[in-house]
């Protein structure tokens, strides 16, 4: 496939160097061979899909089967005032949680909870221990604001939450929640591919309804949407695809932690940790344009050309795990999303992906932009366009899908074409890897 070139060089035939022009030269090489590694290093995370991309006919038939009116119909049930914000220990949460063992049991995927042969949707439920209590209001009396903090069962005693003094606690005791999870068997016993999203959002802080429309049903919404994909394959994938429902994700990723420390499917086992947080809200054109300046104003401006923000995404992925490059390119190709890949080691990371990353397992994380009503009343599902989460949930699903046929072995640069400096061109097969 055609790459985009950046510049267009001049090359002097080296007998026409004479030692005065060296003098001059000397300087102009170095600023350019310095020139050239920054573009570079800036367009090797550039992905821009080939126009007529050759997409494997069992992808294509599991892409085109993603529902944007399902995906919208799930987000309007999660983000209802009914849910009360998904607030962790609410009812909502608790009804979020029925509704979504419902919806895997009819889909048929196997439950691997705590105890998978357990009656309905306990089968499912993997228990997260957790400590509540109040802190002590300004007259000494219980407040009304509860804190949480996670119960690390290999501990003699959980941990005070950030930033509560002991002198300020009124009283706690150990509670649980959970965590869902489910799997669809592949063909191999041997290694799965992990997908979560945390259900829980803010719930109703000081009274007020915080619905989590973005953040996150829309990725609640995206997995159950990917999750019926998959289930409704006409044979399964070579890997196993473990599905997780995360809880306690806004109150300090409690639920991953946990099963980092306590894992469902083992962790030696997982190829790769899938995260969907906060998918509906796209980038903005001036954004897009910010980004692409390093690339140079021929290069960045083909770009531009070529690159809508609805059909742009900027996935995390572990820069520890070079194939991942080459997996998500392959998947921006079958979706026909352009991606710039941002490359980290995950460890500091604002959302579940980052307990996989301090185990040290590969991960991606898919995730849409901040927006002005992040984390505020205004998060309502009025403001998002469910077409949006399905284009972000088919880029997830085929990320799954080539990771769970191929892993490592799927990087296939033909697939894509890359943008990249002219130095780079020869190697467009040999490409190297490097929010919430």
């Amino acid at each position: 496939m055609r790459a985009i070139v950046l510049e267009q060089y001049v090359v002097v035939p080296a007998d026409t160097v004479t030692p005065s022009r060296r003098l001059w030269l000397a300087p102009l090489f170095a600023l350019f061979c310095g020139t050239t590694a920054a573009l570079a290093e800036a367009s090797r995370d550039f992905v821009v899909p080939a126009s007529s991309p050759a997409v494997a006919p069992a992808l294509a038939t599991v892409l085109a089967a993603v529902s944007a009116e399902r995906i919208h119909a799930h987000m309007a049930w999660l983000s209802d005032p009914a849910r009360e914000g998904r607030g962790l220990g609410t009812n909502g949460l608790e009804a979020t949680k029925a509704y979504l063992t419902r919806e895997l049991a009819v889909l048929g995927i196997e439950p691997l909870g705590d105890d998978p042969a357990a009656r309905g949707g306990a089968a499912f439920l993997q228990r997260v221990p957790l400590r509540i209590g109040r802190t002590l209001a300004g007259d000494g009396n219980p407040s009304d604001r509860n804190w949480y903090a996670a119960l690390n069962p290999r501990r003699a005693a959980g941990p005070r939450p950030h930033g509560v003094a002991r002198s300020l606690v009124a009283r706690s005791e150990r509670r649980a929640d959970a965590n869902l999870v489910a799997i669809h068997r592949g063909r191999s016993s041997d290694s799965a591919v992990v997908i979560g999203a945390h259900m829980d959002h803010l719930g109703k802080p000081g009274g007020v309804l915080h619905p989590g429309a973005d953040d996150n049903a829309s990725g609640v919404a995206a997995l159950l949407e990917i999750a019926r994909a998959v289930a409704s394959l006409p044979e399964p994938l070579a890997l196993s695809v473990v599905f997780v429902f995360w809880t306690g994700e806004e109150l300090g990723h409690f639920g991953s932690s946990h099963y980092v420390r306590e894992p469902r499917w083992p962790l030696a086992r997982t190829a790769v940790y899938i995260n969907l947080d906060m998918i509906a809200h796209p980038w903005r054109p001036e954004e897009l344009a910010a980004l692409g300046a390093p690339l140079g104003r021929a290069a960045g401006d083909e770009f531009l050309a070529r690159v809508t923000p609805s059909h742009f995404a900027e996935p995390g992925i572990d820069h520890g795990s070079p194939w991942l490059a080459d997996l998500l390119a392959q998947a921006g190709h079958s979706t026909g999303m352009a991606l710039h890949l941002d490359r980290t080691d995950g460890t500091d990371g604002g959302s579940d992906y980052r307990a996989f990353a301090r185990a040290g397992l590969p991960w991606v994380r898919f995730f849409g932009n901040f927006f002005p009503a992040y984390h505020q009343p205004g998060d309502v599902l009025a403001d998002i366009d469910a077409g949006q989460v399905a284009r972000m949930a088919r880029l997830a699903l085929a990320t799954v899908w080539l990771a769970a046929e191929k892993g490592p072995a799927s990087a296939a640069s033909d697939a894509v074409a890359t943008v990249q400096p002219p130095a780079a061109r020869s190697n467009t097969s040999d490409e190297s890897a490097t929010a919430p």
